[in-house]
């Protein structure tokens, strides 16, 4: 599960332990859970943000870009994350423009947010999201406004992501944390066997 409040699952987390079901809490260690799957949060946004950065660098040079964040505040997984893509940012790329900031945490959202972008910042070419979700919704905005010289970067390495990348899309970069070893670790806690 990867519960955006402790306490209001930790009732269900409990009655589902007693009746023999594994608990594995996605970003929030919890009272009653089997095991913390956690993402270094900082590394996360640090990455996202230095893809984009990178891409900055390689596409503009020192020439003044403008750039839309979109961020997730819900949780304190995600506001730590969202606090090292800012940092990262201005850290790593003095001629980056931080024009706009919102809040997004799905594809709905990251369309909305963008179509906001489009209409009121027209010359900003990349975002940086806080997740692929988010990151698509951006990149479909786009392709209905038929724009196509912007750079999107997110976080998840979803299947969905990985194949805009593949195409060509403006979606140019993710990442994926733990997610190849993660399999491992559920066969194990399934097996009864103990997990770090």
């Amino acid at each position: 599960i990867f519960p955006m409040d402790k306490e209001s699952i930790e009732s269900a987390c409990k009655t589902a332990m007693d009746g023999g079901v594994k608990i594995i809490s996605g970003g929030i260690a919890l009272d009653n859970m089997n095991a913390l799957y956690n993402t270094d949060q900082t590394e996360a946004g640090n990455t996202i943000a230095g893809m984009a950065c990178d891409y900055i660098k390689e596409t503009y040079g020192d020439e003044p870009v403008e750039v839309a964040m979109l961020i997730d505040t819900s949780n304190s997984n995600m506001v730590t994350r969202c606090d090292a893509m800012k940092e990262t940012l201005a850290k790593e790329c003095p001629n980056a423009v931080l024009v706009k900031e919102i809040e997004a945490n799905d594809t709905e959202t990251g369309m909305n947010a963008a179509e906001n972008v489009i209409q009121g910042n027209p010359d900003a070419k990349v975002f940086i999201c806080v997740n692929d979700a988010v990151a698509l919704g951006v990149v479909e905005a786009y392709k209905a406004a038929n724009i196509n010289d912007v750079a999107v970067f997110g976080s998840d390495g979803t299947s969905e992501g990985l194949k805009k990348i593949a195409n060509g899309d403006s979606l140019k970069g993710t990442i994926a944390f733990g997610s190849l070893t993660l399999g491992d670790y559920l066969l194990k806690l399934a097996k009864g066997e103990t997990v770090e």
